[in-house]
């Protein structure tokens, strides 16, 4: 098991090799996707289809990776998720590597490949990758509501209209929860006189609430995620290196049902009492792990 490797040769052998092992097959897809746009005149669905498939491969293989060469066990509780079931995902936000986490849990229940990602607007912009998230139908944030109303209902009653198998990911809180930006969230939540979170930094609502509206009963539920790393949390790099021994992961399933006819000052409020319940779980966690705060 590459864990049982020395640290040294860990970091300085093994880190390279493991970057090129797991980044060669992005480069390669990248690749593809490019090539399926000559595809896109004659018919969407095919090209969908293959760029679905070209995504399962990569991400199909991370988690593979993950788990069976870097040896990290990943460990699922709470709410069983049936298999092919569409839905809504949010989860909490500490590393890059959360990202190789979420498919985790997708890859066993028939979802690797029907990711769609809500990511910042610039991502685009990046060759290969950015283009390859427009081409799998994600959702490019401005981070103005005004600005990114419209594309989301775009997307959105694409993906509906065409009845596209789907979970939506996203990270609420924005950006990672760094020690810096949480103790910023907690004097901004101190003046406002609200509840602070010890773990987690506020989550923004506004595209929870639009991926409601916009996906309606296209999705069956919402599936709340905590994360939580044991040992200092990781960066990406270091999770593909196998720094991490066990990685938890707690799952919330709610019926979209409970939350179709609500407004959107009710759906905040739900998702201020979900980020309350998910710090108290990360809280927990963290003393029965002595996971410290820091992330890297």
């Amino acid at each position: 098991m590459i864990q049982s490797l020395p640290g040294p040769i860990r970091r300085y052998v093994w880190g390279p090799l493991a970057i090129l092992i797991a980044f060669s097959p992005l480069v390669l897809s990248q690749v593809l996707q490019m090539m399926t746009i000559v595809i896109l005149p004659f018919s969407r669905p095919l090209f969908r289809r293959l760029n679905t498939i070209i995504a399962a491969g990569v991400w199909g293989y991370w988690s593979w990776l993950l788990q069976n060469v870097a040896g990290t066990k990943v460990v699922v509780t709470g709410d069983p998720i049936p298999r092919g079931e569409d839905a809504i995902v949010i989860a909490n936000h500490q590393s890059m590597g959360d990202i190789v986490v979420v498919l985790c849990l997708a890859a066993p229940r028939a979802r690797v490949g029907h990711l769609k990602w809500l990511v910042k607007d610039v991502i685009k912009y990046v060759p290969g990758v950015g283009w390859g998230m427009m081409f799998l139908d994600c959702v490019f944030l401005k981070r103005n509501w005004n600005r990114d109303a419209d594309t989301i209902r775009r997307v959105f009653s694409r993906i509906a209209d065409n009845k596209l198998p789907v979970w939506l990911v996203s990270f609420p809180e924005g950006t990672r929860a760094t020690p810096a930006k949480l103790a910023v969230g907690k004097a901004k939540e101190k003046a406002r006189g609200g509840p602070s979170l010890e773990h987690l930094l506020r989550p923004k609502h506004k595209g929870f609430a639009a991926s409601i509206v916009g996906l309606g009963s296209h999705v069956k539920a919402v599936y709340t995620v905590t994360i939580g790393y044991h040992g200092a949390t990781p960066s990406l790099v270091g999770l593909i290196r196998g720094d991490c021994k066990e990685i938890a992961m707690h799952v919330k399933r709610t019926p979209i049902a409970e939350l179709l006819h609500k407004d959107e000052a009710a759906i905040a409020a739900w998702m201020s009492d979900e980020f309350q319940r998910k710090d108290k779980w990360l809280a927990e966690f963290s003393q029965a792990h002595r996971v410290p705060k820091s992330a890297r």
